[in-house]
């Protein structure tokens, strides 16, 4: 906090030399005014849709709004019995804000039950890259006969 006050004092102060005036508490105002326009934009960053079946295809998805550097995986998985999901079709990956469709043809392979599941990845430390696991999602199950 001590930093943040002592920034807050010292852009007022380049401000006042420019010609601007704005106090400190003015302009910590605005900053906690725009982290929280920031923050409700990205406040619902992934979902999942609901799983169903259409024809010869388990059809489900993941959605994502892109804020910054993040990426969801969707997957649709298979129930095995004793709370273990085989992952039957992806990982497909979106790094931009949409809706990420997955279908699994299942015709042939008896009754199953499946779901789709989604992952975000954000931000790991210095690396750079969108690995490391934020959050995960499950849709519906559906029991179905293909």
């Amino acid at each position: 906090m001590k930093v943040v006050l002592r920034f807050l004092v010292g852009l007022s102060l380049v401000m006042a030399g420019v010609g601007l005036s704005v106090s400190p508490v003015q302009a910590a105002e605005r900053v906690s005014q725009q982290a929280g326009a920031a923050a409700a934009s990205c406040s619902k960053i992934f979902d999942i849709g609901r799983t169903y079946k259409s024809g010869r295809a388990v059809n489900g998805e993941g959605s994502y709004t892109d804020c910054g550097n993040q990426q969801i995986e969707v997957t649709m998985e298979k129930y095995k019995g004793l709370g273990v999901w085989l992952t039957v079709k992806g990982p497909l990956i979106r790094t931009s804000s949409g809706i990420q469709p997955i279908s699994y043809n299942c015709s042939g392979k008896g009754t199953q039950t499946y779901r789709a599941k989604v992952k975000l990845f954000g931000p790991d430390g210095g690396r750079g890259c969108a690995c490391k696991l934020i959050g995960t999602k499950t849709s519906n199950e559906i029991r179905v006969s293909c």
